[in-house]
């Protein structure tokens, strides 16, 4: 997929979300809204800034919605190495993470929260930047 195809797809699954308010500076968003468990959720982030954000996905935390609040269910999971790498995603880049879900995962509300989004200056993204829409397993 072109880059502009992707960021424009992001902006439109983060624009369905009411609980998803993109800020100028990153789009979080998963490809789906509704997964089964064991199945595998690719989290899209797209840097809509004009600064360069450092990352390591290894930090995420899947979070159970749990009446008005999200509760950390603990590390997610899946194809991110946890090196202690720092990467560096470019203003107008895109980039993705594949987490799984485990076989049986209770049917819930669930996000991805990414705790490890930095500006330039070192300061952490607002949570509603490092976050993905919720998204429903069932």
């Amino acid at each position: 997929m072109r880059p502009s195809a992707s960021l424009a797809l992001l902006m439109l699954v983060a624009s369905c979300s009411s609980s998803v308010e993109p800020s100028a500076l990153l789009v979080t968003s998963t490809q789906r809204l509704q997964y089964n468990a064991g199945d595998s959720v690719v989290v899209r982030f797209a840097n809509l800034g004009d600064e360069t954000i450092d990352y390591n996905a290894c930090f995420a935390t899947l979070q159970r919605r749990a009446g008005a609040v999200w509760q950390d269910l603990g590390p997610a999971t899946g194809d991110v190495p946890c090196l202690g790498n720092t990467f560096h995603l470019q203003a107008g880049a895109v980039d993705s993470v594949i987490f799984g879900l485990t076989s049986n995962q209770p049917a819930a509300t669930y996000r991805y929260a990414l705790s490890s989004f930095r500006r330039n200056d070192g300061s952490p993204l607002s949570l509603s930047d490092r976050t993905t829409n919720p998204f429903l397993v069932r």
